[in-house]
């Protein structure tokens, strides 16, 4: 057991890496038709994505905390969400993702945008939460689980997007001030409308990598 004077640090890297490494499985594995998070780690274009979000994304605004190996945390989480024997199921992952994602998710864009680092994968499963709200389908066309306390004004929203492609992220209670951020309006623009055109999420994350 360790003792700790903060623990917030350690809470912090919790929530970025196995929280948000969680949702990035889950929201972009929905949509390509992946059941369970094991699923999505049997899948190698998912398994490189989440350690590129985890080592390009999370690690540069994390501190460093005393006793943690954060490359062995890395390879850790990746082994538990691989474990065939837990079996999450990805519509649970992605259950409530209004309350997971402005904790999980969103606080990482923020600081990358501040300290000028990388946003492009982070902002691709926001692009792909939209797509998911507004279709509720995977890319053959299944229909998917969707649970939410918010998924009605999440659907509203996300159905003004190929009108206004800002709309889903309009929703201030959700995202901040994020839309007055033209470096992520335009790479979230520029992901959210290659989704709409081609739902092939596997695809599109390849071409991030």
């Amino acid at each position: 057991m360790q003792f700790v004077p903060d623990v917030k640090p350690y809470e912090e890297m919790k929530l970025r890496l196995l929280n948000a490494g969680h949702s990035v499985l889950g929201i972009l594995g929905a949509i390509h038709g992946h059941k369970t998070i094991n699923a999505c780690m049997e899948d190698q274009t998912f398994v490189t994505y989440l350690r590129a979000f985890m080592d390009k994304e999370v690690s540069p605004v994390l501190e460093e905390l005393k006793g943690i190996d954060l490359h062995e945390y890395k390879n850790s989480l990746q082994e538990r969400f691989a474990n065939p024997n837990i079996k999450d199921i990805v519509s649970r992952i992605c259950s409530e993702s209004s309350a997971k994602l402005p904790k999980f998710l969103i606080p990482t864009l923020e600081e990358n945008l501040s300290g000028k680092g990388s946003i492009k994968l982070g902002t691709l499963v926001i692009a792909a939460w939209c797509y998911y709200s507004d279709k509720g389908l995977d890319k053959n066309g299944q229909p998917l689980e969707i649970i939410d306390a918010m998924g009605v004004q999440l659907q509203q929203a996300a159905q003004k997007t190929q009108t206004d492609p800002l709309a889903f992220i309009r929703q201030e209670s959700l995202f901040g001030d994020l839309i007055k951020n033209k470096q992520f309006t335009d790479v979230y623009v520029d992901l959210v409308k290659k989704i709409y055109a081609d739902n092939d999420i596997k695809k599109l994350m390849q071409s991030l990598l």
